[in-house]
């Protein structure tokens, strides 16, 4: 596979709602790809990263408006190609949904 640097609107930026730390929730599902652009569905994934304690988002938040966004933490996407406008994150789901 093969990276290259690029700058994305967060508005263009899906969560992933398989990503592979929802695999152990209670309840939780898989979604077809072709559907991760639904509003539902990144409403999902926003609410299990929120209502989740394990992935401490508020401890991640305050540590984002204490010492900034670090650039070493890369956020990994590919695109969405049901719409190759938007991009899905592969590493980086709780720091997205930090910033939203």
């Amino acid at each position: 596979m093969k990276f290259q640097n690029t700058t994305a609107s967060i508005n263009n930026i899906l969560l992933d709602p398989n990503n592979y730390r929802f695999q152990d929730l209670k309840g939780w599902k898989a979604v077809k790809e072709d559907r991760f652009h639904e509003e539902k569905i990144q409403e999902n994934t926003k609410r299990l990263l929120r209502a989740t304690p394990s992935f401490e988002l508020n401890l991640l938040k305050d540590s984002i408006r204490t010492n900034g966004f670090v650039p070493l933490e890369q956020i990994v996407v590919k695109r969405y190609e049901p719409d190759t406008s938007k991009f899905v994150v592969v590493e980086g789901n709780r720091r997205i949904s930090a910033l939203l």
